[in-house]
């Protein structure tokens, strides 16, 4: 589902169209593909962190419009959709951990969408790793990571995860270097 040229209400009502985790496990022909949940470092490493740390920061970006209360609740409406959609596709486990992978994913998807609601409804440009992130889930994929190709991103991650953002934010850095997703 491409978000482009969506209103707040179509995009509502084409979530439950989704294939949402479809196609894991499924082949797949990309250099950052994992055929196994297992293969998971687990969200406390240095390339699932950020992903995490970057959700936040987008979402508080809205919350400093002046309209934080109804921007919380299209938020929260599409979160607990996506949650009720996802949780059956996956080993969820209720008030279970985000740490294991079902839940992981099922968190990520309706933080992405609920990223991607709020981008509609105030009218921004949905940021590229937003984008992206869509792109996967709506194939029926989990981006459960960010995926690195070089030492200088390896080592980059690690100081993202050690030290916190860079200067500009995680937002603005991001959007300037797009980043590659780990996917199942």
């Amino acid at each position: 589902m491409n978000l482009s040229h969506r209103t707040l209400n179509e995009f509502k009502t084409e979530l439950s169209e989704l294939n949402w985790f479809g196609n894991i496990g499924q082949e797949l022909d990309y250099a950052h593909a994992i055929s196994d949940p297992e293969e998971w470092t687990g969200p406390e490493c240095p390339l699932v962190m950020p992903l995490g740390y970057w959700e936040q920061e987008l979402f508080d970006s809205f919350m400093t419009l002046g309209n934080d209360k109804e921007l919380r609740a299209v938020f929260e409406e599409i979160r607990l959709q996506v949650i009720e959609l996802t949780k059956t596709r996956v080993p969820y486990v209720e008030d279970g951990d985000t740490w294991e992978w079902p839940n992981f994913a099922v968190a990520v998807a309706s933080w992405t969408a609920g990223l991607a609601g709020l981008c509609l409804m105030e009218n921004r440009d949905q940021p590229m790793d937003l984008q992206t992130q869509w792109e996967w889930f709506s194939q029926g994929r989990i981006p459960l990571g960010y995926a690195v190709t070089t030492g200088e991103q390896t080592q980059l991650f690690t100081d993202f995860y050690s030290n916190g953002p860079p200067e500009e934010g995680y937002v603005a850095y991001f959007e300037a270097n797009p980043n590659q997703f780990l996917i199942y």
